[in-house]
């Protein structure tokens, strides 16, 4: 008898698989798949699914029954990251319904910079996010669906996170990552995989910012180190985590066994307060540590030196008729790494000085 797991499995790789010359309507059969394919895991694991229904004046993608607690679904596959007007739709219908109904939102491409934040500043919880990664660890018969979803609200309610990642978050730097390849974009990395290898851990706010970070690693060929990036959705995500090492003097396990941590954070015109927040929870541990704030932002490490990166790099996705996430992939494969580390901001200096700073011989 075959594994479920395994089914679902290979019904979702089915799924990634895009043929050439595709409409629309291809994409919309496969937003219904997936719903399919995700109650199929719910009754799997005994979570008494419901399938898509209407109620008046709004639409459900699906619900379950979970340790007591409804949930609703929400299942997104786009191109896409879910922006959080999105989210909060589908946290007004959850606030609809019945005192202590929860919310489930599953999205392949992710969701845009800082959603989540946005959702939960002066909100009541009662959302949980999932992205791809997320979800493909719900397909390991060793893990499960039931639960990637108890750490989720586990870290909801010991943190206030709407999104904790769970271990899959952790994409290690090496050359397995073509074997998964961005929903978006396939980011070519080869590296060595050693055993003696260092291994460093970097904190990134978003998805733009892990593109970013990874394509230059990409290009400075640190081949006797392991480096992994956890993408947090947001500033607070990050705040949160390294909070909890303030008052524990250690990281997470999740978080355990790395030689070095990184924390890269925009600046948003509050580099120093930032920067002295997160040095006093730092400090108490005994692993090395630097945190790289990019000022405004790490688009910067894509335009050096200019005044406004974010808005040079919309512009010239314009000009070469190609969307803002190519452009930055584009320009992050091509950025000149001699200017970029001699420019005025400074922080990608720190970044590259720090890592080869390590280097095992």
């Amino acid at each position: 008898m075959s594994n479920p797991y395994k089914v679902l499995k290979e019904w979702y790789e089915k799924l990634q698989k895009v043929p050439k010359n595709v409409d629309k309507k291809w994409f919309q059969n496969r937003g219904r798949e997936f719903e399919k394919l995700l109650s199929k895991l719910f009754k799997l694991e005994s979570l008494e699914p419901r399938t898509s229904y209407r109620p008046k004046g709004e639409e459900i993608d699906g619900s379950f029954y979970f340790d007591g607690k409804f949930f609703l679904l929400e299942a997104k596959w786009r191109a896409k990251p879910t922006p959080s007007s999105q989210i909060f739709a589908f946290k007004g219908k959850v606030n609809g319904k019945l005192i202590g109904t929860l919310g489930v939102f599953v999205s392949i491409a992710g969701y845009s910079k800082d959603a989540a934040n946005a959702v939960v500043l002066g909100q009541d919880i009662n959302i949980i996010l999932f992205d791809q990664e997320d979800f493909e660890w719900c397909l390991n018969s060793e893990k499960g669906f039931r639960n990637i979803l108890k750490f989720k609200l586990r870290a909801a309610a010991e943190h206030g996170s709407i999104y904790t990642p769970y271990s899959s978050e952790i994409i290690e730097y090496s050359a397995k990552i073509e074997e998964k390849p961005s929903v978006m974009e396939k980011i070519p990395i080869n590296i060595e995989v050693k055993e003696d290898k260092e291994s460093i851990l970097i904190f990134c706010e978003g998805q733009t910012d892990e593109l970013i970070i990874l394509t230059i690693l990409n290009r400075l060929h640190f081949r006797n180190k392991s480096i992994r990036i956890m993408k947090m959705y947001g500033y607070r995500n990050i705040k949160q985590v390294i909070s909890h090492v303030g008052e524990n003097s250690s990281l997470p396990p999740l978080f355990r066994g790395y030689n070095k941590i990184i924390i890269i954070i925009d600046g948003d015109s509050k580099k120093v307060s930032k920067y002295e927040f997160f040095n006093q929870s730092l400090k108490k541990m005994r692993v090395p540590y630097e945190i790289i704030i990019p000022e405004p932002s790490i688009e910067i490490w894509l335009k050096p030196n200019s005044k406004d990166a974010g808005k040079e790099i919309i512009l010239e996705s314009q000009i070469r008729n190609i969307s803002r996430f190519q452009c930055i992939l584009f320009l992050a494969q091509n950025t000149d790494l001699d200017d970029l580390y001699i420019s005025e901001d400074g922080s990608f200096k720190l970044f590259k000085d720090f890592i080869e700073s390590s280097i095992i011989i």
